[in-house]
C-alpha cells in the first residue's frame, strides 16, 4: 500500500473531502497501478481504492493537526520527525503539495461542517468497546493462526470452552491483542472478568436456560431445561433457523410436560412430535419462550435483513387492481386452491436436493398461516417507501426451477439495497421491476418514463442504476422473459453507458430491445449500449435466475468485471447454490416482516 499511499497524495487534491473528489482521479490511479505492477484484472480494485480514500482522510487530518492547529496538538512536545515536525512548512515536508490549494484547505478544515463531522466520528469511535486486533492483513490473514491462539486463550481462560462455534472463536481471537510483557494473547475485562464471560462473548457462549410453554398465554410456565447454542450462521439440521427462534439442546423435561406437542417450526426436518422425544436433540425454540436465570432471552439480538413498514402511505403499482372478496364462500375456495398449489409444489420439490426441499418445507409451513407477506422498501431506496406483497407460492417456485415472479425480484432488489448499505456498497439505485415491465411499456409508456426520471432525479449521487426487466421473448413460445439492464452515469462528463444482459442466446442487439429506447427517451440523452457476454440459459426457465445472479455478483461481490465476462452456460449447481443462499435470507426476514405488517 506504500505505492498507492504516495501516489494518492500526489494525485488527489488535499483541499477536498472524499465525496467532492472527481471519481475519475481514483479510476486513473487504479489504471496507473495496474500498468505499473502488471495487474491483469480488477479483483483488487474496490479494496485498493477504499484504502486509498482512507489514506487521504488520514493525510488531511495529519495536515490539519500538524500545520493548521499545531498549537492545539497533544503531540506538540514529542520528539520531532519530518512527519510530526509542526514547526516546518508543510511544503518542505511534502514537496508535492500544491501551495495554491492551502488557503481553501484551511478554510474547509476550519468550517463548522468539518468540525461537526469530526465530533461525530470521535463519538462513534468512543462507542466501539470491542475493537478488533487483526493487523493489516485483516481476518483472512488471521485465519491460519486462529487454532493456535484459541488454544492459548482457552488455557488462560477455561470459561471459553463455552464457545463452540468456529466463527465465534475467530471473533474472540480477533479481540485478543498480544501482550509483549506476558508474551500471551489476552482479553480485556470487558470480555472476561472474575472467571465469567461478559458482553459479546457471553452472547456467543452456550448458556443454560429454562424452556417456557410456548402455548401458555398467561404466567410463564417452565416445561423443561436445556442449553441455548449460539449459531451465527443461523443453521440447524442443514436448514435455516427461523427468525424469532434459537437453537436449543433439550436436557430435561419437567414431569407432567412430556406430552406437550412441539411447535411445527421446532424441528427441521420434522421428525419429533412431543417434548419428551426431543430430549438430547437440537431443535428450534421461540426466543420469547427462553429464560436465562431471571431474565428472558431477547430475540432482538438476532440479526436479519428486514424492511419496516412506513407511517406514510405508499405508492401502489398503477396496473395493480385491488382484490375484493365479494363472497366469503368463494374466498375460502380460493384459499383452498392456493394451498393445493403449494402442496403440489412441495411434492415436486422432493426431487430437488435435500437442503432445498427443507427450505420449501419451511415456506409451506408459513403459507399455511398466510398466503403472502408484505415487505416495505427502506427509506432512501425510492422517493417514497413502496410495499411489495410476496406470495409464498411464488417463492416456493424457486425450489422447483420454476418462473421467478416479479414480486420476488422486487424483494431481492430491496435485499440488495439494504445489504449494500450495510456493507458500504450502496452506489447502486434500482428501478421498480413492476413499473418498467414489458406489459406496462406497451400499455402506458409515459408512466414508465416518469418512474425512470423520478429514480434518476432522486439518486443524483449514484453512478449505477439497475433495472431487472420482463421483456417478451421472440425465441420461445412463452411471452415473458427476464433481462437485466445496468446503466452507468459519468457525472463529470454527464454521459451514459448501458449494459444489457440477456441469457437467451440470440443475435439481437440493444436497439432491438424496446426498453433501451424508453430509457433514452426518459434520460433525453443518447446512451452508449453494450450487450454483455453473460451466463446463458440452456433451457426455457433459467432467465430469472441468471438475472438475479448477475445482480448479486455486481452489487454484493463487487464484480464490475462481469460487464466484460465471457459467455458460458449457467450450471444447475450454480442455481441450486444461489437459490439455497437467497431463500435462507428470505426466510430469516419474513417473520420480522409479519410483525411490521
Amino acid at each position: 500500500m506504500s505505492f498507492i499511499g504516495v501516489e494518492v497524495k500526489k494525485t488527489v487534491p488535499y483541499n477536498k473531502v472524499v465525496k467532492h473528489v472527481n471519481p475519475k482521479l481514483y479510476e486513473d490511479l487504479w489504471e496507473y497501478a495496474k500498468a505499473t505492477w502488471n495487474i491483469t484484472d480488477d479483483h483488487g480494485k474496490i479494496v485498493t481504492l477504499s484504502k486509498a480514500k482512507s489514506i487521504m482522510r488520514k493525510f488531511r487530518y495529519k495536515l490539519r493537526k500538524n500545520y493548521v492547529y499545531k498549537d492545539e496538538s497533544p503531540d506538540k512536545d514529542k520528539d520531532k520527525t519530518p512527519e510530526n515536525d509542526t514547526s516546518n512548512d508543510p511544503f518542505e515536508t511534502y514537496d508535492y503539495l500544491d501551495s495554491e490549494l492551502w488557503g481553501s484547505f484551511v478554510a474547509i478544515v476550519d468550517s463548522e461542517e468539518w468540525k461537526e463531522t469530526s465530533r461525530k466520528a470521535k463519538k462513534s469511535a468512543e462507542q466501539n468497546t470491542d475493537p478488533s486486533h487483526v493487523g493489516h492483513c485483516g481476518f483472512s490473514g488471521l485465519e491460519p493462526h486462529v487454532e493456535s491462539r484459541w488454544n492459548q486463550l482457552v488455557s488462560s481462560y477455561p470459561i471459553l470452552d463455552l464457545i463452540q462455534d468456529d466463527r465465534s472463536k475467530m471473533y474472540t481471537v480477533s479481540r485478543a491483542p498480544f501482550n509483549p510483557v506476558t508474551k500471551l494473547y489476552e482479553l480485556s475485562e470487558h470480555f472476561v472478568s472474575e472467571g465469567e464471560l461478559k458482553g459479546t462473548l457471553k452472547k456467543l457462549s452456550i448458556q443454560k436456560c429454562e424452556l417456557l410453554d410456548p402455548y401458555d398465554q398467561g404466567a410463564p410456565t417452565v416445561i423443561g431445561m436445556g442449553h441455548v447454542h449460539p449459531s451465527p450462521e443461523r443453521i440447524i439440521h442443514n436448514g435455516p433457523i427461523i427468525d424469532g427462534f434459537v437453537k436449543v439442546q433439550i436436557d430435561r423435561v419437567v414431569e407432567g410436560c412430556e406430552g406437550i406437542r412441539l411447535l411445527p417450526e421446532s424441528c427441521i426436518p420434522v421428525a419429533v412430535e412431543f417434548l419428551e422425544d426431543a430430549k438430547g436433540n437440537f431443535i428450534q425454540w421461540p426466543a420469547k419462550s427462553i429464560k436465562f436465570a431471571d431474565k428472558q432471552f431477547s430475540h432482538n439480538t438476532i440479526e436479519h435483513v428486514s424492511f419496516t413498514k412506513p407511517d406514510e402511505p405508499v405508492r401502489a403499482c398503477k396496473r395493480t387492481e385491488p382484490v375484493v372478496a365479494s363472497n366469503p364462500l368463494k374466498e375460502k375456495t380460493k384459499v383452498s386452491k392456493e394451498k393445493t398449489k403449494v402442496l403440489n409444489l412441495l411434492e415436486k420439490a422432493r426431487a430437488r436436493p435435500q437442503s432445498i426441499y427443507e427450505l420449501a418445507q419451511q415456506l409451506a409451513i408459513q403459507s399455511d398461516k398466510a398466503l403472502s407477506i408484505v415487505f416495505t422498501s427502506l427509506t432512501g431506496m425510492y422517493e417514497e417507501r413502496i410495499e411489495e406483497t410476496v406470495e409464498f407460492e411464488a417463492v416456493i417456485q424457486l425450489c422447483v426451477n420454476d418462473w421467478i415472479d416479479a414480486c420476488f425480484v422486487h424483494w431481492f432488489t430491496m435485499y440488495l439495497y439494504a445489504t449494500g448499505g450495510q456493507e458500504g456498497l450502496n452506489n447502486t439505485a434500482y428501478f421498480h421491476p413492476r413499473y418498467i415491465e414489458g406489459g406496462l411499456v406497451s400499455d402506458d409508456v409515459e408512466f414508465v418514463i416518469d418512474h425512470i426520471r423520478n429514480v434518476i432525479s432522486f439518486h443524483k449521487d449514484k453512478q449505477w442504476f439497475m433495472a431487472p426487466h420482463i421483456a417478451g421473448s421472440f425465441s420461445y413460445a412463452c411471452s415473458k422473459h427476464w433481462i437485466l439492464v445496468i446503466l452507468q452515469h459519468h457525472p463529470i462528463y454527464n454521459t451514459w453507458m448501458g449494459y444489457l444482459f440477456d441469457s437467451n442466446k440470440s443475435l439481437k442487439e440493444p436497439p432491438d430491445y424496446r426498453i433501451t429506447h424508453v430509457f433514452e427517451r426518459a434520460i433525453q440523452k443518447k446512451i452508449t449500449w453494450d450487450k454483455v457476454d453473460c451466463r446463458l440459459q440452456p433451457n426455457r426457465w433459467e432467465c430469472g435466475y441468471c438475472v438475479m445472479m448477475a445482480m448479486y455478483d455486481f452489487v454484493i461481490c463487487n464484480r464490475e468485471h462481469i460487464l466484460v465476462n465471457k459467455t458460458r452456460m449457467v450450471r444447475q449447481s450454480e442455481i441450486n447454490e444461489f437459490v439455497e443462499r437467497t431463500l435462507k435470507v428470505f426466510i430469516s426476514s419474513f417473520r420480522h416482516g409479519e410483525e411490521d405488517g
